[in-house]
Parts: C-alpha cells; sequence; structure tokens
C-alpha cells in the first residue's frame, strides 16, 4: 500500500477525501492484524506504510493517519485491556468496510470466526486465534457516516464481554 501523504492538520476538511473499503481492509491487515498477539510493533509498522502521527483524537492519544483523508488508527487502553482501534469515514457502505475489515481479519487469525450476540456492534467476531474484531457505525445529522473497528489481543472467551459492554 503506498501512501502520499498529508498530515491532517495542514489539509482543510473540504480537501481531505473518503478511504475506500479496499484501504481500509490493507490498513488493519497491516497495522492491527500484523501486530497481533499484542500489538509491540504497532507503532513500527504504522510508519512502516507511511502513515503520519497526528493529533490526539479522543481516547486515541498517538494515532497515525491515512494519507490525506480523517481516517486514523491507534491502540488503546480499555477497561478490557489495550486493543487497536481505526476510525473510518469511508466512501464505501459500512457494510462493504466490514466485508473488507473481515476478510483481513479472517486471513490474519485464521478463518472467519464465531459472531457474538451483540446490540452495540454491527460485527463482534471471536477469531480462531482468540481475538475479538468488531465494527461499530456512527451516524450523525450534518457529519459524515464514522466506522469504528477494533481488535483485541487474543483473550479467553470469558472476556469477551468485558469487550463488548464496557
Amino acid at each position: 500500500m503506498a501512501l502520499t501523504l498529508v498530515a491532517v492538520s495542514d489539509a482543510r476538511a473540504e480537501d481531505l477525501r473518503l478511504a475506500t473499503a479496499k484501504e481500509i481492509g490493507q490498513l488493519m491487515a497491516q497495522t492491527c492484524l500484523a501486530t497481533l498477539p499484542d500489538f509491540a510493533k504497532f507503532d513500527d509498522a504504522a510508519k512502516a506504510i507511511g502513515l503520519l502521527p497526528g493529533p490526539a483524537r479522543g481516547p486515541a492519544k498517538s494515532p497515525f493517519f491515512l494519507s490525506g483523508t480523517t481516517t486514523f488508527v491507534d491502540t488503546i487502553k480499555s477497561p478490557g485491556g489495550t486493543v487497536c482501534v481505526a476510525a473510518v469515514e469511508s466512501s464505501d457502505s459500512k457494510t462493504a468496510v466490514g466485508k473488507a475489515f473481515l476478510k483481513a481479519a479472517s486471513k490474519a487469525t485464521g478463518g472467519s470466526g464465531e459472531a457474538q450476540a451483540t446490540s452495540f456492534y454491527a460485527i463482534a467476531r471471536y477469531m480462531p486465534n482468540g481475538s475479538l474484531v468488531t465494527q461499530d457505525f456512527r451516524s450523525a445529522p450534518g457529519r459524515r457516516d464514522m466506522n469504528i473497528l477494533s481488535v483485541t489481543p487474543p483473550i479467553p472467551k470469558s472476556k469477551i464481554p468485558d469487550f463488548i459492554y464496557r
């Protein structure tokens, strides 16, 4: 994935493009999923594909941004443990984004995983390696739709509620 970078703080909002589902799948494959089981080499992986550090966004204190977009990826601490998260504004549907994410996650973890019952997420799957992957979708009047994708390190099934409900 070759990227031409524009620092988010240097770009005007109207100049930023929306990421494609394919880019999002590649982004997750080359950062969060490539640095399992513990995301220890996440920063190195993000820099290796040309992502640039940007300003903090909510709980993401050291996000890396995808070229010319508001899409970012970071590791964050949650009540259940460290999670790798991407916030994505896409030109594609949430279904297309979810499919690209699940395709990358399935390839990285050895299978399609087990769907988890939840009303909180569009997707929640417990993957063969023990990671939980989720897709949240947020829409607000006057704002672009946002996909929030996350990957946990391998966890026991008993810990799934800690990540889904907290």
